[in-house]
């Protein structure tokens, strides 16, 4: 999902966009676990040099806790979360990134990570 605003100065590189890579994740997690996802990058496309980053959880569903983000300028970022429903019932975060270049021009995208509890939970005894 592409929102461009702002213009670049002459003879900048028009920054076109900024994607997630991957735009979504299904991760295998047992229920009430903390789990890191994949890295999640923000891919510039243009745009003239330095490029900041901005990452926030915007959505999450009842069931999530967690959902930080330890450093959010960070381009590359790894989500943790915990599914706190039953084995089968998927929970997901959506995280959005906003890039900004030097000339001020700015495009976010989104990525969406979703825990399954595909595992069972698991139970320690004493």
């Amino acid at each position: 999902m592409f929102m461009p605003s702002g213009a670049a100065a002459a003879g900048a590189g028009l920054f076109e966009a900024v994607t997630c890579t991957p735009e979504t994740q299904d991760i295998d997690s047992a229920p009430g676990d903390f789990v890191d996802s994949a890295p999640c990058t923000a891919v510039p496309t243009g745009g003239t040099a330095p490029i900041t980053y901005f990452w926030e959880n915007i959505a999450q569903d009842p069931g999530m806790s967690s959902g930080s983000i330890s450093d959010p300028t960070l381009q590359t970022q790894i989500f943790d979360g915990r599914n706190n429903l039953g084995q089968g019932e998927p929970q997901s975060i959506v995280y959005r990134v906003t890039a900004t270049d030097a000339v001020g021009t700015v495009q976010t995208d989104e990525t969406t990570i979703t825990w399954n509890n595909s595992l069972p939970a698991i139970v320690v005894l004493p």
